[in-house]
């Protein structure tokens, strides 16, 4: 089974587990609706219960939507036995929540392998509002991150002045870099405060740091990456429609159309604002180098 899990992309495999977990994997999203599971066919939840079916034993999900925080136990051991509840992160002011759903809730890991800690979970629901570290912490799982618990202007400031001082081809602040690849772990090519000589790469490094940092703590509010990052989903609108190739290329050759695909005519969708911008040098975000970018 270790083969089939071994790779989660926008996973985190979680090196210790504590509470009864033998393997377990953690993701971060910037969304608040972001982790929708059961909304779609082979979304996390889907192939999870596909991996209970075929691998009889005991599965936990815990996860995040909007403002509630859900609770999801498989146990197929004796049969198929699926539970799922949510509550919400915070509760009304005016009213305290029912005990009697808890102490449902607790009966679940009653002879569970899993062991949460029920004083703890106890402790966040009467609290006025749950904590999300805490309360992945009594199911013995480190690394979650409160919601809204970074500041999102300041870390997007600070990866501008990371970005133009690397595309500028200077040295930029190494603490900076850092607070950036702490939030971005299983980024391929974490980012370094000195930029690279190979030409083209740069522009391409920080993209994908960009994209990755949208993803663990959402996109700008505002600002010029609030503008880059719109351009650049314009990619898929213009490339992924019918006779795509056609309408991106200038001219054909013995290896077929989107050989010679133009950059300036991807350049014409973009916003007045962003094509003079330096960092309108990587349009193709998510496949750079595609169609002679």
């Amino acid at each position: 089974m270790g083969d089939v899990i071994n790779y989660r992309g926008g996973f985190s495999r979680i090196p210790v587990l504590h509470g009864g977990g033998a393997e377990g994997y953690i993701s971060h999203r910037g969304k608040a609706d972001e982790f929708h599971y059961g909304q779609y066919p082979d979304d996390s939840l889907d192939i999870m219960s596909g991996l209970a079916d075929a691998y009889p034993g005991e599965y936990l999900a815990i996860w995040t939507y909007g403002h509630a925080i859900n609770v999801l136990h498989i146990c197929t051991r004796g049969g198929l036995v699926s539970k799922e509840v949510a509550f919400r992160i915070a509760r009304p002011a005016d009213k305290r929540r029912d005990p009697k759903v808890f102490n449902g809730f607790a009966r679940w890991f009653a002879e569970s392998a899993f062991k949460p800690d029920p004083d703890t979970l106890r402790q966040e629901l009467e609290a006025p509002a749950v904590s999300v570290d805490r309360w992945f912490k009594a199911f013995g799982v480190e690394g979650a991150r409160e919601l809204d618990a970074t500041d999102k202007d300041a870390l997007w400031a600070d990866f501008e002045t990371v970005a133009l001082d690397l595309l500028r081809g200077d040295v930029t602040d190494a603490d900076m870099v850092n607070r950036i690849n702490d939030l971005i772990p299983d980024t391929e090519e974490p980012l370094e405060n000195e930029p690279v000589e190979e030409p083209g790469y740069t522009a391409r490094w920080i993209h994908s740091a960009a994209f990755d940092l949208a993803e663990v703590i959402g996109e700008p509010d505002k600002g010029l990456w609030k503008e880059r990052l719109r351009a650049a989903r314009f990619y898929w609108d213009i490339t992924d429609c019918e006779d795509a190739y056609r309408r991106i290329t200038v001219g054909g050759d013995e290896r077929g159309y989107g050989s010679s695909a133009s950059l300036g005519r991807l350049l014409c969708y973009y916003p007045l604002e962003v094509p003079n911008c330096r960092q309108s040098q990587f349009p193709g975000l998510f496949q750079p180098g595609r169609h002679g970018l």
